[in-house]
């Protein structure tokens, strides 16, 4: 765990990079639309029980409330399949910013694409699976962390290790991380469930890998991709 915890201080540094406050902006914007997008659905479901016309303003009151509460609860599983159609551009953005040194090896944009929609199939899959685990008080955290900051760590590390090194030099890297890539994962995961923390989250996880694998990878390779 040598380098994970240089790597967390070098990301919150990176919260404070100018070239990288739009990135966030978008973040704030991003977490927010989302969250006030689901509180108003589920309120309006809630009205559509029945009786509900019944309880006057005792029971929009109250629809309120648990409105907020459920969206407070969904809020962290919906947020990752939201924010992995946009973690190749923060990536991107996080290393023209912090490394400016380095070659900018950047793939084609299509297979970039697909790789990111591939992965929100994979994990609202993964998720549904275990949907009756989420169920089980203390059960559904542990599993939440786990699978999420395992899906995180993966699609974003593929997503930096693409740009500088092949797949089995990848592997290799991840395998000798002594766990290290886990843990940011997950404890990015965490930071999703975290109210007014989770507006700022993503580019702060994000940079965690991305500061992770500069800080754990061998000398630099660039990769050369086919037109």
């Amino acid at each position: 765990m040598n380098t994970l915890v240089p790597s967390m201080l070098r990301a919150s540094k990176s919260l404070t990079q100018p070239r990288l406050l739009q990135v966030m902006l978008w973040s704030i914007v991003i977490n927010g639309a989302l969250l006030i997008g689901l509180t108003v659905g589920l309120y309006h479901l809630l009205q559509m029980l029945p009786y509900v016309s019944e309880w006057g303003w005792m029971g929009d009151a109250g629809f309120s409330v648990l409105a907020v509460v459920l969206a407070l609860f969904l809020f962290p599983m919906l947020l990752p399949l939201i924010l992995m159609l946009f973690f190749s551009s923060m990536v991107e953005r996080i290393e023209q910013t912090e490394y400016p040194q380095l070659p900018q090896t950047v793939p084609p944009y299509w297979p970039s694409v697909a790789q990111d929609i591939g992965f929100v199939i994979k994990t609202i899959l993964l998720n549904i699976l275990v949907l009756p685990l989420y169920l089980i008080p203390l059960v559904n955290v542990i599993t939440y962390y786990l699978l999420n900051g395992h899906l995180l760590n993966t699609e974003i590390f593929n997503i930096v290790a693409g740009r500088h090194m092949q797949r089995d030099e990848a592997k290799k890297l991840k395998a000798n991380s002594d766990g290290e890539f886990f843990v940011a994962g997950a404890l990015f995961a965490f930071l999703l469930t975290l109210p007014i923390v989770n507006l700022v989250a993503p580019l702060w996880g994000v940079a965690l890998i991305v500061h992770l694998f500069h800080a754990r990878k061998p000398a630099y390779k660039a990769v050369t991709y086919q037109a």
